[in-house]
């Protein structure tokens, strides 16, 4: 595919991200979202961003690790900022196309061939899905064994 075409389509995509995400937001009451914001506790917050930076650093470490089986010798912290930056990619682009990226980067970084990237890329997002299937079993196996999960929210 020519090259200019395929920046019509990277630009394309992102301004579509950012429409949606326009129309998503432009009739929200923020007045009563900032309410409702100020009633949960400020470690509840905390704990959120602690767990979503250990996820992250976990994921790219993964992520890292599969890039070294296929013989790409990414760094851990090139491999967190290829991640974190697919994953702001994959949010303001539709269908999480995001992802794709990091096979940019592979490309562009470390001149990783285009099956190799691609692999490694597809091989992760399997690794999501099983760790989310996972831990979506262990959630439905600790609210059919009845302990009291209430003191917790």
């Amino acid at each position: 595919m020519n090259r200019g075409i395929r920046k019509w389509i990277f630009w394309l995509l992102h301004l579509t991200g950012f429409l949606l995400l326009y129309f998503v937001v432009r009739d929200m009451e923020w007045d009563r979202f900032l309410q409702v914001l100020k009633t949960f506790p400020l470690w509840k917050y905390l704990t959120g961003l602690v767990i979503l930076c250990v996820v992250y650093g976990l994921k790219s470490l993964r992520w890292h690790l599969l890039n070294r089986s296929f013989g790409i010798s990414t760094s851990w912290s090139m491999a967190l900022l290829f991640y974190l930056s697919a994953g702001f990619l994959s949010v303001i682009t539709p269908g999480r196309l995001g992802e794709f990226s990091k096979i940019y980067f592979l490309k562009r970084q470390y001149g990783t061939d285009l099956t190799s990237g691609t692999s490694s890329v597809v091989l992760d997002r399997i690794w999501d899905v099983l760790v989310l299937s996972f831990a979506a079993g262990v959630s439905v196996f600790l609210l059919w064994s009845g302990p009291d999960l209430n003191k917790w929210a």
